[in-house]
């Protein structure tokens, strides 16, 4: 939940034990993290290039009506930003492009204000001081493992072994989990900070599909308790990602895609995965009512960085090109009713199309730019099984 960061290990015991029914209104564990994200495709080797950045903060508190709402202030931060939350854990997980993207909003030595409101805790804060960056080592599937995740035995007991963390912070940890393509927790295991290997339970991925696996070094270290009253984790963590397939080998890759880049004037794109032989179905959120016109348009490569509008003449503050113009395919979309586009592209069935990459980005009517039309975030998505 709290991008590739694993909940805290004391956490997952209350739960187990069911403590959270029992104890009085507070808050139980918080923290403050920054990750680099990696991907792992080659065997026993560490991946060099970032897929991407993340930062943000995760707030626990012992039952849901504890608190309405959860804020953070401070450093980079353009006015408050509100905590997502499920029951009684809130979180803030930003993706960033580049490490200046991301400390710019999040900048290290600066001060930041967490902030609980309008539950039974009242009014509480926590201020605390991100420090600088100082990361653990880059983890990496060692062995015959990586072999393995290409055709992972669902119906027995599994072992996988990456390298060393180096020695971490006090309260470091190793993490390795699984999910499926939806999303969905399979399997997750906390382990200490010296651990080099997991071993994943019979049936716990399902048949004939594809999973996202991933192993974390945390470096973490504790913070001193303020208004919350429970000293936090102000942590760096290291992730590499790597796909488990469980189909007979061998198989195409499998699908996935990712948002990156911003949209302005609430223009948001979401997408799945582009599927050998299904489709590809992208949705824009967000177009006005007002001049209800929207094309999501389509590209072999994306735009990098993002080319901000208003560096070429255009006066449309906050939007970006994200993908290649210069290689844009086809476009559709046309008079939107009800503020949402939704587009389909249907894929063949052809292997040769499987790791093909794909980009698109919507540009939509607004009245509320001067140049009369905005942009939403990009979608980078590959074709697979």
């Amino acid at each position: 939940m709290i991008s590739r960061i694993a909940p805290f290990p004391s956490l997952a015991a209350a739960a187990a034990l069911g403590l959270s029914a029992v104890l009085p209104a507070q808050v139980q564990e918080w923290i403050a993290y920054k990750a680099k994200v990696y991907r792992q495709e080659v065997a026993n080797t560490a991946p060099v290039n970032v897929d991407f950045w993340s930062a943000g903060v995760a707030v626990v508190t012992t039952n849901p009506q504890d608190a309405a709402l959860v804020t953070l202030t401070g450093g980079g931060i353009p006015g408050a930003m509100v905590l997502e939350n499920d029951g009684n854990e809130w979180w803030l997980d930003g993706e960033y492009e580049s490490q200046a993207e991301m400390n710019a909003m999040l900048p290290a030595n600066a001060t930041y204000t967490l902030t609980v409101s309008g539950g039974t805790l009242g009014v509480v804060t926590q201020t605390f001081t991100i420090p600088p960056e100082v990361y653990p080592n880059t983890p990496f599937l060692t062995g015959s493992s990586f072999a393995t995740t290409e055709q992972f035995p669902v119906n027995a007991a599994t072992g996988l072994t990456w390298n060393g963390a180096s020695p971490l912070g006090t309260a470091g940890w190793v993490g390795l989990a699984i999910e499926d393509r939806a999303g969905n927790d399979l399997f997750e295991t906390l382990l200490p900070s010296n651990a080099t290997a997991a071993v994943v339970p019979a049936n716990s991925l399902q048949v004939d599909d594809c999973h996202s696996g991933w192993v974390e070094f945390v470096d973490a270290n504790s913070a001193p308790a303020g208004g919350f009253g429970v000293p936090g984790l102000l942590a760096h963590a290291v992730v590499t990602d790597f796909e488990i397939r469980t189909w007979p080998y061998p198989t195409p890759p499998c699908a996935w895609h990712r948002a990156y880049g911003s949209g302005c004037v609430n223009l948001e794109l979401t997408s799945d995965d582009p599927m050998l032989g299904g489709s590809w179905n992208l949705t824009t959120y967000g177009i006005d009512p007002v001049t209800p016109l929207g094309y999501t348009f389509f590209s072999l490569g994306p735009q990098q960085p993002g080319l901000p509008l208003v560096a070429v003449g255009l006066n449309a503050p906050g939007c970006e090109a994200l993908i290649d113009i210069n290689s844009i395919a086809v476009s559709f979309g046309g008079v939107v009713p009800g503020g949402v586009l939704g587009v389909t592209i249907n894929i063949p069935p052809q292997p040769s199309f499987a790791g093909m990459m794909l980009y698109a980005q919507t540009v939509a009517l607004t009245p509320l730019l001067p140049v009369g039309f905005g942009t939403s975030n990009g979608v980078e998505a590959m074709i697979g099984s």
